[in-house]
């Protein structure tokens, strides 16, 4: 670090920098902000309106513990979302005088990854195995249409995503399936008896699916987390001396288990009389709330830790029309703190408020005013200056058709996002099932892409005798597959050799006796000899690609499986080959940032995905807004979110 060295005294390494180093952190800042950097360790929560440089004083309150003696290994700082864990990353680096992550050891990743790590290191203790997957949305559906279906609830009767949001609902409150119908009469829910009902059993099955997947959602991660730190103290003792310095981005938006995290997390040990963490937040901007963020976090907070209290209310990015205004709508939230935002900024254009009948009306309002701010030349460089914000996705439908009946260029952001993508799922599937073989969603994805003559009645049937046996697909598959390739007699034989008193089920012919059996259930099932061949060719394939996978790299391993399962042939009968082919380079792409050979790469790199493309995150592709017109001629239709 320039102008800064370390001393080293015994086991204990302090950090020593000249009075340069402190005047250059606070430098800039204003008396509030160098207040909440400067303050003694302890429970400290900051409440920084929009545009306050809240950023700033996350990175500079950093800088300065580490220049008052803590390692940098003992801090963690948590955001919400990748985009800001990253932007966080990179301010830290630059106030630290450092150029690689590889240098920087403080620890910096939203509230998943955190919890991911540690259940990476301790998870054996609550039932995970090393390999365990993150399930996405696709998947997490997938999983309660299947619960839907063995329960005799018809998916046109009610939307499976209705189900999978009352389920993250119930988690995000940390409940489990028997306090739905007390969630249901606490207020927190319009739900009617029947599907209170209905939810408890879906949820039993999917979270039983879940475990016979050896695979979590992202509620879970949080949810298996602070399980282990509940039931092992010892871990938690171990974490808390590892991590002495807590630091928690975007407090308001926290739900129950993250808020039970950061106390236990944070709780007095070693000697540590007040725990050290510093949170940063506002219920003025509260906006996840229906997924289960709790803004009386904020307060509860400042009662439980006994926290000092600093407002941030300058406001450096917005101009004072703007800030007035959004200023004269929230002040009329009730039970909200008092804080008054200020900007030094000039006033700006007014704010315009447009009244119409309906949502056509409108739509039509907003197409014919974006063309006629183009056309009179009030904006210079065109379309591209206009962006369109609304709450909901269903909203651009009608925004799209007054835009094209206007003859108005437009882009919609965030319709359809990388991971999103069908062949990128496709070979997604295929590592998800080389990295844990029981993922049976995966395997249901890919187990006829490309086509290889195993239709539904197949699945279904295989599905049958996986529920029958008690396994997972993936071990159904071996079992049929390994009957047919040994050479045994046929079930019939041996049904007719039980007749006459001939069988005998000893040690030494056991395995003859199970393979009979499985060939047996197969015939009972309806699989028919075509069936089972073309199962027997997926299997090989699968033992082919898990070979390859536990030596290659997941770039690697993904060529090996685009290689073997002919997957480019299969793209190239699609139209838009092109466009999908080059999504797989992309793919590819993001594979070689894990250069860890083997099954603990290939996990790494799918956890890397899952998090990237989860519900912890804004969009995994950054909205790039071309300054070249002719390149960008459009206007920007996008949520709110």
């Amino acid at each position: 670090f320039v102008g800064a060295r370390w001393l080293h005294r015994g086991s204990v390494q302090l950090w020593v920098s000249a009075p340069q180093f402190e005047h250059d952190l606070l430098e800039g800042l204003n008396p509030e902000q160098r207040c909440a950097v400067t303050a003694p360790p302890g429970p400290m929560i900051v409440l920084a309106g929009p545009g306050s440089g809240k950023t700033r004083v996350l990175t500079s309150r950093i800088g300065f513990l580490m220049r008052h003696g803590a390692l940098p290994s003992t801090i963690v700082a948590v955001t919400f979302t990748n985009k800001a864990a990253n932007e966080m990353r990179n301010r830290i680096k630059k106030v630290l005088g450092i150029k690689h992550d590889s240098k920087l050891q403080v620890t910096v990743g939203t509230f998943h990854r955190v919890c991911l790590d540690i259940l990476r290191e301790f998870g054996h203790h609550v039932g995970l195995e090393c390999n365990f997957l993150i399930f996405n949305a696709d998947q997490q559906k997938e999983l309660v249409i299947q619960a839907m279906g063995e329960l005799g609830i018809s998916t046109e009767k009610m939307q499976p995503r209705v189900l999978t949001s009352a389920i993250s609902n119930l988690k995000s409150q940390n409940l489990g399936p028997q306090s739905a119908a007390e969630f249901q009469r606490s207020g927190q829910a319009p739900w009617n008896p029947k599907f209170v009902n209905t939810v408890q059993r879906v949820y039993e099955i999917y979270q039983e699916e879940l475990r016979r997947s050896n695979a979590v959602d992202f509620d879970d991660i949080l949810l298996f987390t602070l399980r282990l730190l509940q039931q092992y103290p010892g871990i938690t003792a171990e974490l808390q001396a590892r991590w002495q310095h807590l630091l928690v981005d975007e407090w308001q938006d926290t739900n129950v288990p993250q808020y039970s995290l950061v106390q236990l997390l944070a709780a007095p040990s070693g000697g540590r009389v007040l725990p050290s963490v510093f949170v940063v937040g506002d219920a003025d901007q509260s906006i996840y709330g229906w997924r289960g963020a709790d803004f009386t976090n904020v307060e509860r907070f400042q009662k439980e830790f006994t926290a000092d209290r600093i407002l941030l209310q300058h406001n450096y990015r917005s101009t004072s029309t703007i800030v007035e205004a959004a200023q004269s709508v929230i002040e009329r939230n009730a039970g909200r703190v008092g804080k008054t935002m200020i900007s030094t900024n000039p006033g700006g254009d007014l704010v315009k408020l447009h009244e119409v009948w309906d949502d056509q009306e409108e739509a039509s309002f907003v197409a014919r005013h974006s063309k006629r701010l183009v056309e009179s030349g009030v904006l210079l460089a065109g379309y591209r200056e206009i962006a369109v914000m609304y709450r909901t996705n269903q909203q651009s439908r009608m925004m799209e058709e007054e835009f094209v009946r206007n003859g108005v260029p437009y882009q919609l952001i965030g319709a359809t996002k990388f991971y999103e993508r069908r062949e990128v799922k496709d070979l997604l599937a295929y590592l998800r099932v080389l990295a844990n073989p029981d993922d049976s969603v995966s395997l249901l994805r890919i187990i006829n892409v490309p086509p290889r003559g195993i239709g539904k009645a197949t699945v279904d049937r295989v599905q049958g005798l996986a529920t029958l046996w008690g396994c997972s697909v993936f071990q159904a598959v071996k079992r049929l597959s390994e009957s047919r390739q040994d050479d045994v007699p046929s079930a019939t034989a041996v049904a007719d050799r039980e007749s006459d008193g001939e069988a005998k089920f000893s040690l030494e012919n056991l395995d003859e006796a199970m393979a009979s059996l499985t060939s047996a259930l197969a015939m009972q099932a309806g699989l028919k000899d075509r069936a089972l061949n073309s199962l027997v060719c997926f299997w090989e394939v699968l033992e082919t690609l898990r070979e390859g996978a536990a030596l290659c790299t997941p770039a690697e391993t993904l060529e090996l499986v685009i290689a073997v399962s002919q997957f480019q042939d299969h793209l190239m009968k699609d139209e838009s080959f092109d466009e999908r082919w080059a999504n797989i380079g992309e793919l590819s792409k993001a594979s070689g940032r894990v250069t860890e050979p083997g099954i603990e790469g290939l996990v790494l790199f799918l956890e890397e995905v899952a998090l990237v493309a989860g519900d912890d995150n804004e969009l995994e592709e950054e909205i790039k807004l071309d300054i070249d017109v002719k390149k960008d001629p459009c206007v920007k239709l996008m949520t709110l979110h």
